[in-house]
């Protein structure tokens, strides 16, 4: 989802949450 090699926890957050839940 971003380009870092170490994403931010919310960055994280987000990609896990879109693609294990439907978006809060």
């Amino acid at each position: 989802m971003g380009t870092n090699p170490s994403p931010s926890f919310s960055e994280r957050y987000i990609c896990y949450a879109t693609t294990s839940a439907p978006a809060i």
